[in-house]
């Protein structure tokens, strides 16, 4: 038995509960609230990480990243010690798009971040997330919907430049950034919702995905005065703030009150939730510290300094120079979480570690540890996990040795320094992620006015169900039966897997750097 004939998903990048109480108590945010008074709403636990790319591809597949792969929007090869970014070349899974569509229903996915290139719906449309290089790129599926989207959106874009450097600086304690960047992330959020909303309209559709992401740079760039505890120290900003939220309800509201919208069961939903940045932690620096890496002598400096001033690429972007003859752990890149690779032997171009692996995990895991803030005395860690306590089921990825997830208040980051590991930032007003979004699911057969909790993975696998479909055995997600009166008919399907041709060659170098400066200047990536 199904419980919905439609589906409308309302995806808001990085909102958490915290972070919409002062609005939906200050009656900012009738139309969000209103779904949470006459549903089911809480706390949506995020992936490790709790990532931007880890999580959409998460919701979108029904499966941890430790099945399908993606953990950041770049992915590392400790062979070649580079990065590259991810595509949906990269992962072999079919999304829960792919398998409504192939079951016949029309379904229209609008701006979901890791979704670039766009994969085929036979009977549904795309437009790709903010990974896509430019408008220049096939951002759409069909093909022929870019210029239509132009057409009707002429200034949709996929730029960051007036974020990051929104008026004479990049100082948002600086009224004339502050303000300049917000008119920025409004002007952004206009065209997201104008797209949104044309595309809500003018085409047929089931399942419908809707993707607002300026919550998230917002909360990176101003958190201090989005966060109940500190926003009231400036009420200027604080009421700028107010503004952009009360402008996205209506937005909401707009998308709830189109007649096609008419009785759809609705998902409102986060990637994962936001909080501020007290210290940053140099986590290569704690591993120098311990003596897992060691940083190079004199001469290794000096032939690093030599290669930057060629031209050459410093080796793995640590700042400085490692020796790694002495090194036996090494974190090349993070993404809220900290990934700790072994520097192994026959994987490693200078790999030194033919010990245990588990062995080795367990010295660092206790290690690290034990570190405190010198600072607040806080432990630095919030957890430390070896591969499979991470992931129990992961597929043949080069995934970390051990994650490190980062207390609250911490931000990682991979440069190397001779200075201290663990500092204060200059700039206190930025915010980071939590891994503890917000849901709401509202509709016919839905409890109302109840309060729960529930996973990423749960909203593909729930999808299906609440549309009588088969669910794949091989999701990680479960089915959110408790959610509705009534109860769900569970069926189980085949595993959705899908031959992905790896995405090593999507992007040329020119959109590499275009897609990763942006990330930077959105705040994803250091």
């Amino acid at each position: 038995m199904s419980t919905a004939t439609k589906i409308l998903i309302l995806a808001l990048d990085s909102v958490n509960l915290e972070s919409l109480q002062p609005h939906l108590d200050g009656g900012r945010m009738p139309n969000l609230k209103g779904l949470m008074n006459g549903g089911v709403s809480g706390v949506l636990h995020s992936t490790i990480p709790a990532h931007t790319a880890a999580a959409w591809t998460t919701l979108s597949t029904g499966k941890s990243p430790g099945v399908h792969g993606v953990m950041n929007f770049r992915r590392f090869d400790p062979r070649a010690q580079q990065t590259r970014l991810n595509t949906t070349e990269d992962v072999p899974h079919k999304t829960v798009w792919q398998i409504l569509d192939e079951s016949g229903l029309h379904v229209g996915v609008v701006g979901q971040p890791q979704s670039y290139p766009a994969r085929e719906l036979k009977h549904g449309f795309a437009v790709t997330g903010f990974e896509t290089p430019s408008t220049e790129a096939e951002f759409t599926w069909p093909k022929e919907l870019k210029k239509e989207v132009l057409s009707r959106v002429p200034d949709f874009n996929f730029k960051s430049e007036r974020i990051r450097d929104p008026g004479t600086g990049k100082d948002w304690t600086q009224w004339d950034d502050f303000s300049a960047g917000m008119d920025s992330l409004q002007d952004e959020l206009e065209n997201s919702h104008a797209l949104n909303k044309y595309l809500a309209t003018s085409r047929p559709w089931d399942v419908l995905f809707l993707y607002y992401q300026q919550t998230d740079p917002l909360f990176h760039k101003a958190w201090r005065w989005c966060d109940p505890a500190t926003r009231g120290e400036d009420a200027a900003r604080a009421a700028r703030v107010d503004q952009f939220f009360a402008r996205l309800d209506e937005m909401l509201g707009e998308i709830l009150s189109l007649p096609h919208a008419s009785g759809a069961l609705v998902f409102g939903c986060s990637d994962h939730g936001h909080g501020p940045v007290h210290e940053l932690v140099r986590v290569n620096g704690l591993l120098a510290d311990l003596g897992f890496l060691k940083r190079g002598g004199l001469l290794t400096q000096a032939t690093a300094a030599l290669k930057r001033v060629a031209g050459q690429r410093l080796q793995k972007g640590f700042g400085i120079a490692v020796d790694w003859k002495s090194t036996r752990a090494y974190m090349p890149f993070e993404a809220i979480a900290g990934f700790i690779y072994f520097n192994r032997i026959g994987r490693e171009p200078h790999g030194v570690v033919n010990e245990d692996a588990s062995t080795l995990a367990r010295e660092i895991v206790e290690a690290l540890g034990k570190q405190k803030s010198p600072h607040s005395g806080r432990p630095l860690f919030d957890a430390l996990m070896p591969l499979a306590d991470a992931y129990p089921r992961h597929g043949a990825f080069d995934f970390p040795d051990v994650f490190a997830l980062p207390a609250r208040g911490i931000n990682f980051v991979r440069k190397l320094s001779f200075g201290p590991a663990v500092e204060i930032p200059d700039e206190n007003y930025k915010g980071t992620h939590r891994p503890e979004g917000f849901f709401v699911l509202h509709g016919a057969g839905v409890n109302a006015g109840k309060t729960a909790q529930a996973s990423i993975a749960d909203i593909a696998p729930t999808v299906l169900a609440a549309l009588g479909k088969p669910v794949p055995h091989d999701m990680t997600g479960s089915v959110l039966t408790e959610f509705f009166t009534s109860g769900l008919v569970l069926t189980s399907g085949a595993a959705s897997s899908f031959q992905a041709q790896g995405g090593a060659d999507v992007y040329s170098d020119a959109e590499k750097a275009l897609v990763e400066q942006r990330l930077a200047d959105l705040g994803y990536v250091d």
